[in-house]
């Protein structure tokens, strides 16, 4: 069991439990399962509904609070999760003595996802951490940022194959650093203020061996094999191929298109939530429901993926929007940019683009 390291009041672990007692899990937290759409190579890391919500439920109480803040920030950007889930993540940041983040993520809790029940133990949290209010918020802490250089190009790892599998190319790298160019520099700001890391595997599995083995949400008997591309706790994930879920057998490598393409869509769920969850926020989703209320049936067949009535949908639209503000351009792109206009317009005034 970790010990904590706190310095405002104690006994923090005792009070936190009791708070966690008053918010049952009973199913009403928000969750969404969906399919995720592997042939654009835009898929995040998913597993069963609710799995890593209960998973950082359960490292909570045993006072692992560090592995249940990665369990619920996962919880958040793979399976939707709720304001319970940031309220818990904020509880776990907190008992581990992460003060920045806590209060960040406590302000998030109050401020932008509004939820009454959760606001209100956000605010008793915050009225003990900062009581005057006098803290001053660094962009993206609410993701566990690795720490490192201020140039996102520095903080690149590649990872090492596991027996058999290809080693990551020349090629790629040279494709994600092309990417990284792109960016226009306001975005890049946002990154390097939030210390966004790059990791690039060969497979997703030589990164999560785990992930082999656990299915995933929406195909049955999908794994991580089938994962190009993902973004959790601070770091972009680009696989640089697929592998069979039958034979296991490593696929040919992505394009470079394709590679730019993930890279461009997981960088957009970065930003988003270097913003503090911009697509969460009551004034995206007013402007994500007016985008989405009168769609062409043929537009709409081509971008259901970004269509979703559900958080989930909110989430995947704004990383494509994204995508295409940092010089994405593929067969999507023009669909994308005649439906969400007034999606677009909210992030340009976010971002001061």
């Amino acid at each position: 069991m970790r010990k904590t390291a706190l310095a405002l009041f104690l006994p923090v672990p005792l009070l936190l439990m009791s708070i966690a007692a008053s918010l049952p899990f009973d199913g009403s937290q928000s969750f969404f399962c969906v399919q995720p759409c592997f042939a654009q190579a835009s898929g995040q890391r998913r597993s069963t509904p609710q799995q890593s919500y209960i998973s950082g439920l359960a490292f909570y109480r045993a006072g692992h609070y560090r592995e249940a803040a990665q369990l619920f920030w996962k919880n958040i950007t793979d399976e939707g999760g709720g304001p319970s889930a940031w309220l818990y993540m904020a509880h776990s940041y907190y008992a581990c003595g992460e003060r920045d983040k806590a209060i960040q993520t406590y302000r998030t809790v109050r401020d932008v996802l509004k939820s009454p029940q959760e606001a209100a133990v956000a605010s008793q949290y915050l009225a003990r951490l900062d009581p005057r209010n006098e803290w001053k918020p660094k962009e993206g802490t609410v993701a566990a940022a690795p720490k490192g250089s201020t140039n996102i190009k520095k903080r690149i790892e590649i990872v090492r194959p596991r027996i058999g599998h290809p080693e990551v190319s020349a090629d790629t790298i040279d494709a994600i650093d092309e990417a990284i160019n792109k960016i226009p520099p306001r975005i890049m700001k946002i990154l390097n203020d939030a210390r966004v890391s790059i990791c690039i595997t060969p497979t997703m599995i030589d990164k999560f061996p785990e992930g082999a083995y656990q299915e995933v949400a929406g195909y049955e008997g999908g794994t991580d094999k089938s994962c190009p591309g993902m973004y959790s706790n601070g770091i972009i994930y680009i696989a640089q191929h697929t592998v069979d879920e039958r034979t296991d057998d490593v696929k040919t490598a992505f394009s470079r298109d394709s590679i730019e393409e993930t890279f461009l869509h997981e960088t957009g769920h970065a930003v988003d939530f270097a913003l503090g969850a911009v697509s969460h926020t009551d004034e995206y989703k007013h402007a994500y429901l007016l985008d989405i209320a009168h769609v062409p049936d043929d537009v709409a067949h081509r971008i259901r993926y970004y269509l979703q009535k559900s958080t989930r949908g909110q989430v995947e639209s704004c990383a494509e929007v994204l995508a295409n503000l940092m010089g994405m351009h593929n067969r999507q792109s023009e669909d994308i940019n005649s439906v969400f206009k007034n999606t677009i317009a909210v992030l340009k005034k976010r971002i001061g683009l």
